[in-house]
């Protein structure tokens, strides 16, 4: 590249804040994003208060629990969630609180309550799912 093409730049130049504030360089602009997300967290995070989504939660595993260890209904994959849930109360393993373990089982565990007809489990999975997940 010839030394005539390439842009002078002044490297001893100070930038005055008239021009800072007119710079559309991609910091502000990540700056901006990150302060709505911020917002937006908080936001969701309010449309929560005064749901009981841990308490909710306990009541379906609970529920869900008692169903598992009814005979004929139990199964190996049941064994490992409710083994998640001990290391839980434990203090052990990855911690997954009752409303993750839920939340990351909901199909299976739509699809146990719908196989054994079970219309309360059904209920309870459909407002914890509109409500808390």
């Amino acid at each position: 590249m010839k030394a005539a093409l390439r842009p002078q730049i002044d490297w001893g130049r100070k930038v005055n804040e008239v021009e800072v504030d007119k710079m559309a360089c991609a910091c502000k602009q990540h700056k901006a994003a990150e302060s709505d997300k911020s917002e937006q967290a908080v936001d969701r995070y309010v449309s929560f208060a005064g749901i009981d989504c841990e308490g909710n939660a306990q009541k379906l595993m609970d529920h869900l629990l008692a169903l598992t260890e009814q005979p004929g209904v139990g199964n190996a994959f049941w064994d490992k969630f409710r083994q998640q849930y001990v290391d839980y109360l434990a203090g052990k393993g990855l911690k997954h609180d009752p409303l993750y373990l839920l939340h990351a089982n909901v199909f299976y565990i739509r699809d146990l309550f719908e196989e054994q007809g079970d219309e309360q489990g059904l209920q309870a999975l459909d407002e914890l799912e509109e409500l808390c997940f």
